[in-house]
């Protein structure tokens, strides 16, 4: 109780504040991820729940590179798959940034992204010859997110080149969200 001398209230030591404020905060993080029906006075590991629950819901973006030879130096991309990466959980995928450090010329790089073998591009992501930035494609789940699960394995592909130069030092990001 805080103190109100006009009434003749001592209060309390420490102040309500001091307790009130921050189990207010710690309702409002059990409710914001636990939901409806949170908080729940007979149990007492929704905090722990929360933490855990928040951890694993938030950004998990996955990063690809090609066109970087021995020590970083620049060499040309080629149309390959550049890299696998296995999901340690749930993804919401919900696009792509990235950059050329070496411009293709003459015609667009284009790339995608395959889970489990299929691509979740139903346009795929380019680099649109003389330009540095990743256009992004369009998913096949467009607008909502593409889900890929724990376990599923994410291939990173190059598959077009510049025709006069081809590119290289592509950075790609593969935008995600734990579920």
């Amino acid at each position: 109780v805080n103190p109100n001398i006009a009434n003749g209230v001592e209060g309390s030591i420490p102040p309500a504040e001091a307790i009130e404020d921050p189990m207010r905060e710690i309702v409002n993080a059990i409710t914001a991820f636990l939901g409806d029906g949170a908080p729940d006075s007979e149990d007492l590991t929704q905090l722990a729940q929360a933490i855990s629950k928040a951890s694993s819901t938030g950004p998990y973006d996955i990063a690809f590179a090609a066109g970087r030879g021995a020590g970083g130096a620049g060499e040309d991309i080629s149309v390959q798959t550049y890299a696998s990466a296995q999901l340690a959980r749930d993804t919401d995928l919900s696009g792509a940034v990235g950059k050329a450090g070496v411009v293709p010329t003459g015609s667009d790089a284009q790339f995608d992204i395959e889970v489990n073998g299929v691509s979740i591009y139903a346009t795929k992501p380019k680099i649109v010859a003389g330009a540095s930035a990743l256009t992004d494609g369009v998913l096949t789940t467009s607008p909502d997110p593409f889900e890929a699960n724990a376990g599923d394995v994410v291939d990173f592909k190059v598959l077009s080149v510049g025709s006069v130069v081809a590119g290289q030092l592509v950075t790609f990001t593969v935008k995600g969200k734990g579920r």
